[in-house]
């Protein structure tokens, strides 16, 4: 069971995600790049590109791993040691290993969200480089963390869109802990009931604050198995 909140800001979108299986394991990615719309959308085919390669083709399947490719091919396809671009994106990223019931979780400037019923929500912090951008004489190292999960265990990744969004009688941000009491205040809701409820408080934080969408919004939650 799982769900697809997307809503980009403009036509085309600066986050997107990514799946593949290899080896057996499931790879998750969400990605949050720099700007929206077309150079937004120009980051996310880089970074699909990258992951394809570093993924799908290399093998490679440690988030960490992952994470320092990425930031090295950003920056040598953007020219990034030549030029003063300092694009780039911010990453969270899961192997999910069923058979073992364990995942490893690695974030670039990112977190992610494990639920489990009757457990306190457990916040999954990334390191607090991105990829690419303005780190240019060394290669930031990114850590991962390893956890066992049960089947009554949930997981959620996002971009910064949905908690930043401003509205409301105060006209602020929904924030992250106002977006975490939504996907947890009832545990036994399906995945399609969790994405009704974040749909619905969007909408009406924004119709209540006047304000229009910011920025592109992604989340993505998946009942592990």
């Amino acid at each position: 069971d799982g769900f697809v909140f997307f809503r980009p800001r403009d036509i085309v979108s600066g986050d997107f995600y990514w799946i593949d299986e290899v080896n057996g394991l499931k790879i998750l990615v969400v990605a949050d790049c720099t700007g929206h719309g077309i150079p937004g959308a120009f980051m996310s085919m880089v970074g699909d590109a990258l992951l394809d390669q570093i993924i799908s083709e290399k093998g490679t399947t440690s988030p960490k791993d992952i994470l320092t490719a990425m930031h090295r091919g950003v920056r040598q396809i953007l020219r990034q040691d030549e030029t003063a671009n300092q694009d780039g994106m911010d990453i969270s990223i899961v192997c999910i290993d069923e058979v073992n019931q364990k995942l490893t979780f690695a974030g670039a400037k990112s977190r992610g969200l494990l639920v489990k019923t009757g457990n306190e929500p457990q916040i999954l912090r990334g390191d607090k480089h991105s990829i690419g951008g303005k780190q240019r004489d060394i290669t930031p190292i990114f850590t991962e963390m390893e956890l066992p999960y049960s089947k009554d265990t949930c997981l959620f990744l996002f971009s910064d869109g949905y908690p930043d969004q401003f509205g409301g009688k105060g006209n602020k941000k929904i924030s992250y802990k106002t977006m975490t009491n939504l996907l947890t205040q009832d545990n036994t809701a399906s995945m399609a009931d969790r994405k009704a409820v974040l749909e619905n408080h969007l909408d009406d934080w924004m119709q209540e604050g006047k304000e229009s969408q910011i920025d592109d919004i992604l989340v993505i939650g998946i009942q592990l198995a």
